[in-house]
């Protein structure tokens, strides 16, 4: 079965670049396969003759982009992709292109936003679009805040896996201050937002402020944010949690899209 995805099968048919849509192809099935693929996986697996792919399995050997094994002659993707992602840090990539995305959420919503990733067992802001009203929230990009005591903590630690969770948080003070029922209490906090793939809480720093929280990234590409709308609650324009929910999911999306990553939240493991 191919790993391509819709959206890339749609390019294809759109643009009609076969023998480039054929490359590709081979390289994803490479970067998903379990183990390295003969010539006969490869044509069975992409729905293609033996005569069709054993050129471009040559070209792409030949720059150095898979590697063909000497005993077996199976193929498998050599660290070149990996070098190439790796000329700019996921990191600067990902505040590149979060700005516009965030800059028109902050606009619809009239609500600011921010992006926020894990940083030595704390949360950091790193981008933060503001919202257009007079009175709004505005955040210090790089100060520490709770995992424990934020949506977003919550949110990114619950991507992690259980094991992990727990080793992550035997380095938290603010868990470690909690008692075994408050700690379960947290715990199953963790387990809810995995299972509905957002965090949603009333402020635990400031009245009148509820927070929402959506995943940016893909866990298996290890790059992960969080996406939170901080918003007021306000007489005259009510707090939608629906609209606001499903504009910041959207959000996420094009900023992942932008990115180049396929929207996903497996459950991963960091902790080292």
């Amino acid at each position: 079965m191919s790993m391509i995805s819709a959206k890339a099968q749609d390019a294809s048919e759109k643009f009609q670049v076969p023998a480039l849509a054929k490359g590709l192809d081979i390289l994803e099935t490479l970067a998903f396969a379990l183990e390295p693929q003969s010539l006969t996986d490869l044509a069975r697996t992409l729905g293609r003759s033996k005569n069709e792919i054993f050129r471009m399995l040559g070209y792409l050997e030949a720059r150095g982009y898979i590697v063909k094994e000497e005993r077996s002659g199976n193929y498998y993707l050599s660290l070149k992709l990996y070098e190439l992602a790796h000329t700019h840090t996921p990191m600067e990539q990902l505040l590149k292109v979060a700005t516009r995305p965030m800059e028109e959420l902050a606009r619809e919503l009239a609500q600011t936003c921010t992006l926020n990733v894990l940083h030595h067992y704390h949360v950091i802001a790193v981008a933060q679009a503001l919202s257009p009203r007079r009175v709004r929230l505005s955040f210090d990009l790089g100060r520490p805040f709770s995992v424990v005591y934020s949506v977003s903590g919550r949110l990114l630690l619950a991507q992690f896996s259980e094991d992990d969770q727990t080793a992550f948080l035997d380095r938290v003070p603010d868990y470690q201050a909690l008692d075994k029922m408050e700690q379960k209490a947290y715990k199953a906090k963790l387990h809810d937002i995995q299972e509905k793939g957002y965090a949603f809480a009333v402020s635990e720093w400031y009245e009148g402020v509820e927070d929402i929280s959506v995943l940016v990234g893909n866990a298996n590409a290890g790059l992960m944010a969080a996406l939170t709308v901080p918003g007021f609650k306000s007489t005259q324009r009510p707090w939608d949690f629906d609209k606001i929910l499903d504009a910041s999911q959207q959000c996420a999306n094009r900023i992942i899209e932008a990115v180049g990553l396929t929207p996903g939240s497996p459950v991963f493991s960091q902790v080292g």
